[in-house]
């Protein structure tokens, strides 16, 4: 079996590190915004891409769309990012195919 690949290169300053922080503890924070700041924190630390789907409580098309959307706050527009899907569930539900279109 292969290695798991790392989620990226993800640097994030002492500041945005801290900033992350403060948001995963803040208790009236959006839980999606939480759940961002974590996949943030976990990425920047060398964590793999499925050690932080594990770490997570679900495995929903929602929470492929939150990591789809970390991509895009991440990275360039220009940047073409290329992602292969199997047929598991959260990969082909209408919340998904709609936010890939």
């Amino acid at each position: 079996m292969a290695r798991p690949k790392k989620y990226g290169n993800s640097k994030l300053s002492d500041a945005e590190v801290e900033r992350l922080t403060v948001i995963t503890n803040i208790r009236t924070a959006e839980a999606q915004k939480i759940q961002r700041a974590k996949i943030l924190l976990l990425s920047t630390g060398g964590i793999s891409n499925v050690n932080i789907a594990e770490k997570r409580d679900t495995h929903k098309s929602s929470d492929f769309v939150d990591f789809l959307n970390i991509l895009d706050d991440k990275y360039d527009k220009e940047k073409k990012i290329k992602i292969v899907l199997d047929n598991h569930s959260s990969h082909t539900l209408k919340e998904t195919r709609r936010y890939l279109e």
